[in-house]
Order: structure tokens, then sequence, then C-alpha cells
């Protein structure tokens, strides 16, 4: 009994050294000076604990969420004739690496760095932060972006930064105007109280970002939600369906404002495409007159990256993603009889081509798509290239393509796989057929 009593006393004086320790830690941290003499190497002692628990992150951040296990039956081909030229990044231990390369070889054209010490924001974003869909200027400067975080900057030619704007949250695509700007995916947190209760909306909204590419300062901005309730659609920002449990707070997910840069019969130069994923929605939305003039749904879900493709066509990325799924054992299917289960016959990801002049959609490429087996539950970006050859991006696998007719033209990973058998998202590639105006 008596051995009982003791050992119990231990764990009481344990427990209450723990706590006196963890109050002194916090005491200390938070400027305290209640140690006097002592106060400053125990501040010290607490910023060598934190010095290793850095070197430590900075070992795991190594392997980042966006490194993938490579298929090891995956096998690459290049039958590429022409050059055809690739800018994306990858990450290293103090930086982001932008790569600019020749396709067809496989040989670096330019590279740029943005370096750890110029990241604004937490540690633990900046393990985490995408370097996405960078764009090249005809001076040879690079405009970057990394994912959901307030870096979006301008590097010249030898890695020096031009402008860093840290005023907005920048995330998914950065599109080139006609007018020499940058359009953003930029985010706020939005609440909206009813009249006839204390009770709140809170929900993340997403804002459209014009950014001038000179100075790297707002030159315009408009709240998607203001845009959609201006325009009677404001079932789409309060609709019932909106729940805390799937996509409440994310209502729109805007992930791609596609600029149009010329004029047409079905859009001026200056309007504007969007992407809004969690609504399987795009929008055409004319700045100018704030009007929305075309909502366009039908055969894509969660869909990303939609570009202008021809006169009165335009291309989504379907990425073909239902919006209730859960992962198996998550609900017990199998063991509940009341459940009536249909499967749903979605093979892939595609391609959908969307006509303004008859609104009828098509779907290019799918026998690839599914023969290839290229499914990317999130992301995804695709280029068609001059000769109708198609680029594909599955960002979730790190692999890209290029296909022709009905023939697979390149396949491979976008990054290196690296020792341990791992490789990289390629993080929205970017696609160049012509650079000569580096040399210029």
């Amino acid at each position: 009994m008596k051995k009982i009593i003791v050992r119990f006393s231990k764990i009481i004086l344990v427990i209450a050294f723990l706590n006196i320790f963890a109050a002194s830690v916090n005491h200390v941290a938070n400027n305290g000076q209640f140690f006097g003499v002592l106060t400053k190497p125990f501040k010290s002692y607490i910023e060598f604990i934190v010095l290793v628990q850095d070197v430590i992150n900075g070992i795991v951040a190594q392997i980042k969420p966006y490194h993938v296990i490579a298929d090891k039956n995956f096998k690459e081909i290049n039958l590429l004739e022409k050059n055809i030229y690739s800018l994306n990044a990858h990450f290293e231990l103090d930086r982001y690496i932008f790569k600019l390369r020749n396709m067809r070889n496989d040989s670096l054209i330019h590279s740029w760095s943005f370096t750890k010490d110029k990241f604004v924001g937490s540690f633990e974003k900046y393990l985490v932060a995408h370097p996405q869909n960078p764009i090249l200027l005809n001076d040879g400067s690079l405009i970057g972006m990394l994912y959901d975080t307030e870096n979006l900057f301008r590097l010249d030619k030898s890695s020096n930064i031009i402008w860093h704007n840290t005023s907005r949250t920048f995330h998914h695509s950065i599109n080139m105007s006609h007018d020499n700007h940058v359009w953003a995916c930029t985010s706020r947190k939005a609440a909206t109280k009813s009249e006839h209760s204390n009770n709140y909306t809170i929900y993340k909204d997403d804002v459209l970002t014009k950014i001038d590419v000179e100075t790297g300062t707002v030159a315009w901005e408009k709240s998607l939600s203001d845009i959609l309730i201006s325009n009677g659609f404001i079932n789409i920002v309060h609709g019932y369906s909106n729940d805390e449990f799937s996509y409440g707070a994310d209502l729109f997910h805007l992930n791609d404002i596609e600029p149009i840069n010329f004029n047409g019969k079905f859009w001026l130069q200056g309007d504007l495409l969007l992407s809004l994923r969690n609504r399987s929605l795009i929008i055409h939305y004319r700045p100018e007159t704030n009007k929305i003039l075309r909502m366009i749904s039908g055969p894509f879900l969660a869909q990303h990256d939609v570009d202008i493709i021809s006169e009165n066509e335009i291309s989504i990325f379907n990425n073909n993603r239902t919006g209730t799924e859960f992962k198996a054992g998550h609900v017990d299917v199998e063991g509940n009889k009341d459940y009536n289960i249909d499967e749903f016959k979605l093979k892939s990801s595609n391609i959908v081509v969307y006509n303004f002049a008859d609104s009828t959609f098509s779907t290019p490429f799918l026998d690839l798509f599914e023969q290839e087996n290229i499914y990317t539950h999130r992301q995804g970006v695709h280029t068609f290239l001059e000769n109708g050859d198609l680029f594909v991006e599955s960002t979730e696998t790190g692999k890209i393509y290029i296909f022709r007719d009905d023939k697979v033209i390149l396949q491979k990973y976008a990054n290196k796989v690296q020792d341990k058998g791992t490789t990289e998202y390629p993080h929205w590639m970017r696609i160049y057929e012509n650079v000569n105006f580096l040399n210029e």
C-alpha cells in the first residue's frame, strides 16, 4: 500500500512540475519578467528548443503534402517533334525554384528562385504553400504566387524582387489580361446577419482582383458574392443547400479567372470567365458593366481551368468529382441495408468543350482519358496547342500528357522522381509554344 502511495505521489509531483514549467514557458515567451535575472537564460533555452523544432520541421518539409508516390509501372513517352516549353516550379528546403524547360529534350532554358527569407507568413504556411501557375513576361521576368498565402510577386531575370504584394490572400490561378494586368483569385472572410434574428451566415467570399503588372498594386477588385447578388442570383450565395458539414464555409471555391482578350460575336475584350468549383458552374461576366451574361452548367463536376479555344468555344477541365464523397468505412454502407447504392459511371477526368453558338457540349480525347486512367480529385489544368494537340496536367498524380488524335505524344512526370520514389505536383504548369522573345 505504501509503494502505491509513493508512486501516486510521484505522478502528482511530475504533473505539477509540468504544469509549472508550461506556465513559466508561456510567461517568458510573452515577455514576462517574473524570473528576474534568470529570464534571459530561460528565454535562450526556449529559443533553442524552437530552433531544434524548426530544424526538424525543415527536414520534414522536404516531403511536402503535395508529394506523391510515383507509379513504378508508369512508362514515360516523348514523341515531340517540335519545341514546346513548360513553366512550373518545385520546392527545395530553403526556396521555391521556377523552371522554364523545353519539353522536347528536357533542357533547362532559365530558372528563377524565391527564397524562404522573402516569404511573408507563418512557417506552417510556408511548409504547405504551392508555387502555383507562374507567368513569364517579355523581359524575362516572372510573376509567381504561393497558394493560399499573402505572396504574389514579380522576379526579374536574376530573381530579384521587382514587387511583392502581401495585401491579399492569393489562391489558384493567375492570368494576364489584354491591358497588362494580372487577374488573381483572392479571398476574404464574410458574414451576413439576418434582419429577423441574431443569426449570422459566416463564409469565405472569393474576390476578383486585378493587379498592375508594373507596380504590383491592386487596380480593381470585386466581391463574387456582391456580383451574384446584384445580378439576381442570391440563391447561389445563400441557398438553403449551404450545409455546414459540406461546403457551407466555402460557397464558391473560385479557381480560375480567365480573361477574354479579343472581341467576338459572344463576348467583348475584357470579359471574364469564372470557374466556381463548388457550384460546378462557369460564369461569363463583364466587369465594365457588372453584368453576368451567361451561366454555364452541364456535364461537368468540380471543374477547374476554363480556356477560350475559338471564336465561339471554351474548354473546361472536368474533374468528375462528386461533392458528397466519403471515404469507404466513414459511412457503414455494407452494414446498413437501408442504403440504395447507385454506382456513378465516372471513369476519369476529362475535357468538356462548350459551344456558345448552340449551347452544346462535347468531350474531345475522352477515350484517351479513360485509356490512361487520368483522374485528379482536385486541381488539374489543360491547354489546346495551335495544331490541335491537347496538353493535360493530372495534378494529384504528378503526371503530364500531350494527346494528338487517338495517340499519346508525351507522358511523363512533371517534376523529377526522387530517390525515395516520390515526385511533386506540377503546380499548374503553364505552356508556351514560342519563347523567342526572351532573346530580344
